[in-house]
């Protein structure tokens, strides 16, 4: 298999990418690199212009099976309205991001049809040249294009429902609303994650979604890894309070603590895939 690596949002050098290059060339894949993928302007990995060149050449390149994304942070989003969306669509593949690339994965899907995978880049995620035991297994099921399930899981909220997977970042599902990619919640299971934000700007944002009407939209809830659960100021409480207030009225199926986001040990989830969420047995299947 042909794999290849961008830098659609901030900039990496070599020794960041080193260890996954060796990890994916022992278990027999080709690696790619676009051609600007050590780039740097500002706080990105080279110019917008650059950075859709080599989106776009990795899609066109009928040779490349898969694309990873290197690094999130951020850039992904000034990509959007500059795509060519009908290449990505007569051009799909697998892509993998995490994070500020979550604005990238939610446009393809809503622009171009394409079903990708967060949970994973290269720069945090290839620290050492082995993978934890769960995010190996799920990178093994994502190449090869099989179907997951995943199993005695946190049940927040009990019930069952079968949607579409959307989701990913919150800051970054946040960023796309009032735009033409904005996700469509109607009758999906939403996912969320989130790093370094504190409680208070988490409520901010889930309230958001509730003013939105979003969760009288969707179908279900995944929470995935938020690394921040306590306020610097503790009479400013907790994520889980947030959490409590935000969600105790919801008569929707929730799971908490998923696996997901900017942690070692996780699996990757398919956004775009139809899954059945299980909140009775703690499950979710993908269908």
């Amino acid at each position: 298999m042909k794999i290849g690596f961008i830098s659609p949002a901030s900039h990496v050098v070599y020794e960041d990418i080193k260890n996954a290059i060796n990890y994916f060339e022992n278990q027999g894949h080709k690696i790619v690199l676009s051609k600007n993928i050590y780039k740097q302007e500002r706080f990105m990995a080279g110019s917008d212009e650059e950075r859709l060149s080599d989106l776009h050449d990795m899609f066109a390149d009928k040779s490349v099976d898969f694309i990873i994304a290197t690094r999130g942070a951020y850039g992904s989003p000034r990509l959007l309205d500059k795509i060519d969306y009908e290449l990505i669509k007569q051009n799909k593949k697998g892509f993998i991001g995490l994070s500020d690339v979550t604005a990238l994965s939610l446009a393809m899907y809503k622009m171009a049809g394409l079903s990708s995978y967060t949970g994973m880049v290269i720069k945090s995620d290839f620290k050492d040249e082995t993978l934890p035991p769960l995010l190996k297994q799920s990178l093994n099921h994502a190449l090869n294009h099989q179907k997951q399930s995943f199993k005695d899981l946190e049940i927040y909220n009990k019930g069952k429902a079968e949607g579409i997977l959307v989701g990913g970042n919150l800051t970054m599902i946040m960023s796309l609303m009032g735009t033409p990619y904005e996700v469509d919640f109607q009758d999906k299971i939403l996912f969320i994650e989130e790093i370094g934000e504190e409680p208070f700007r988490v409520d901010r944002m889930i309230n958001q979604l509730r003013l939105a009407n979003v969760f009288n939209k969707i179908k279900g809830l995944i929470i995935g890894d938020f690394t921040v659960k306590l306020s610097k100021d503790k009479l400013d409480g907790t994520l889980d309070e947030v959490f409590y207030e935000q969600f105790k009225h919801l008569n929707i199926p929730i799971i908490n603590n998923f696996l997901n986001g900017h942690i070692k040990e996780k699996y990757l989830l398919k956004i775009g895939a139809k899954i059945f969420l299980d909140c009775v047995n703690g499950e979710i299947h993908e269908m």
